[in-house]
Formats: C-alpha cells, sequence, structure tokens
C-alpha cells in the first residue's frame, strides 16, 4: 500500500491525522493535500424561528428540549454508552431521538440492545427512534444539540451539518473532530 501511495500524483487526507499518515508512508509533503468535507450550506442552515416551530410540529415535538443522535445504530458510534449517560440522568423536560439505520446483521449492531436498554429502563418518555432518514437536515434544524458520542471516527458529517445549522454540539474528541471542535468555544467535547 505504501509502495502505492508513494507512486500516487497526491494525498487528498480529510483530517490533520491523516496528513500525518501520508507524510509517514512516504509521500512527498507537496503532493499531500488536506481537504476537509465540505458542507451545503444551503440545506444545513440556522433555520427561522418559524421553519424551526414548523419542523418541530411535523416531527411531533414539543417544548422540551431535544437532544439528537444521527447515525448508524452501531457499537463504534457510542450509542449504549449514550443511553447509559441518558438512564443516569434522567433529564427532565429533554428527548433524546436516534435517527438512523441498524447495523441489521453486523456484529457490531446496536439497534436491538439499544432499544431493549430503553425499554427495560423505563426510558420510553424521554427517547425516540426515529429510525434511518433522507432528510438529516429536518431534525438538525428542528434539534437543540447534537450529540455525537463515538468511540472512533474518520470525519463525521453530521457535526458539521450540525454547526452549519447552528446546534450546540456535544461530541467525543476523536479522529478529525480535533481539527475543528475545541471545548467551550465550538463545542462540548469528551473522551470517548
Amino acid at each position: 500500500v505504501h509502495r502505492v501511495h508513494r507512486r500516487a500524483q497526491a494525498a487528498v487526507c480529510i483530517t490533520r491525522a491523516h496528513e500525518d499518515e501520508a507524510r509517514a508512508a512516504g509521500i512527498a509533503p507537496d503532493r499531500v493535500h488536506y481537504v476537509p468535507h465540505g458542507v451545503d450550506t444551503h440545506r444545513f442552515a440556522p433555520p427561522s424561528p418559524d421553519d424551526r416551530l414548523a419542523q418541530r410540529r411535523d416531527l411531533g415535538w414539543g417544548s422540551e428540549t431535544v437532544v439528537v443522535y444521527l447515525g448508524r445504530l452501531s457499537r463504534e458510534k457510542g450509542l449504549l454508552e449514550l443511553l447509559e449517560a441518558w438512564t443516569t440522568l434522567r433529564p427532565l423536560l429533554a428527548r433524546l431521538v436516534v435517527v438512523g439505520p441498524d447495523m441489521t446483521g453486523h456484529s457490531l449492531d446496536a439497534g436491538p440492545a439499544a432499544r431493549e436498554m430503553v425499554r427495560t429502563r423505563g426510558l420510553e418518555a424521554s427517547v425516540t427512534f426515529a429510525g434511518p432518514t433522507d432528510t438529516p437536515d429536518r431534525f438538525l434544524r428542528a434539534g437543540d444539540v447534537l450529540v455525537q458520542p463515538s468511540h472512533y471516527e474518520a470525519f463525521p458529517v453530521t457535526v458539521i451539518e450540525a454547526l452549519a445549522c447552528g446546534l450546540a454540539v456535544a461530541a467525543s474528541h476523536v479522529g478529525g473532530l480535533r481539527d475543528y471542535l475545541v471545548d467551550d468555544v465550538n463545542a462540548r467535547v469528551f473522551a470517548p
């Protein structure tokens, strides 16, 4: 792999860590380019107050604080740990909305365990499983906080989409998130 990389005309790296790995693999520095993912700021933009209320109404949300988890229901995404924290905190007037697909048939599938955890811990009133979506912007434009509790990531686009929508972000300080999230400046970050 390193031999192939060294012969490449350029290496495009989505994180600073990938940039360091490319240089360590012997790719000439002038052929290594840091190009993080972008975000469609027309689709992912702060909503007007009326738009936000309409989105919340369409999603069946009331005036409670809505924390959005948006991603695969997979163990490495930290969903089970998030539900453990939700169990411990039992926040009043708050709802956790879990948006994303199960990983059916995959060893890392956390969907069934997450739903069972919610059921056995009596969290049904404050946790909603919304399932997969082709319109994540609806949830981000209507939510209050995005939480990304991943154990590891390359560069989760969901977080920059949430920031573009004006959401507060709480995220594990891993992978590409270290390139642009600063604790107490634009997010709350924590160890996985």
